[in-house]
């Protein structure tokens, strides 16, 4: 940006409005369309991001949680079709959170910049941050196509 220029701000609300009225007749539909997602990450612009692209794929969001309390309490209180699962929530693993998908079998994809930790998790998917939202997309379709 050259000096004098003014900085673009971006309104996400608006963003959301400006996608969704989008026509949706030009686009194939997404194996992620209908199905609940429960958004599970403690960054605020990353867990918008996320959300704005599984509203893009037809998907509802569950959330997002910020910690791993809340997203085990999202997990008893709503049906959940699939997760995106960040592995660092504020310095706290959130090994718990994917233990109790795992438990009810339900696909998730660990997000993170600690790829060993994802692994060591057991995430059957992993996504490395930072991600593009169509990587994001391609890995909770992988996810739920195993």
């Amino acid at each position: 940006m050259a000096a004098g220029e003014p900085m673009k701000v971006v309104n996400l609300a608006e963003e959301r409005q400006h996608r969704s009225s989008r026509d949706e007749s030009a686009r194939a539909p997404s194996p992620l369309a209908g199905l609940s997602v429960l958004v599970v990450e403690d960054e605020a612009v990353v867990a918008e991001a996320a959300i704005m692209m599984l509203e893009d794929a037809g998907a509802q969001p569950i959330g997002p949680c910020a910690s791993v309390s809340a997203a085990l309490a999202a997990l008893e209180t709503h049906q959940i079709d699939l997760a995106l699962l960040d592995v660092d929530l504020k310095g706290m693993r959130s090994n718990a959170v994917a233990q109790a998908l795992s438990e009810r079998g339900i696909p998730y994809v660990a997000a993170t910049g600690h790829t060993i930790a994802a692994a060591m998790a057991g995430a059957p998917v992993i996504v490395n941050k930072p991600y593009a939202p169509a990587q994001l997309q391609a890995a909770l379709e992988s996810a739920i196509a195993r």
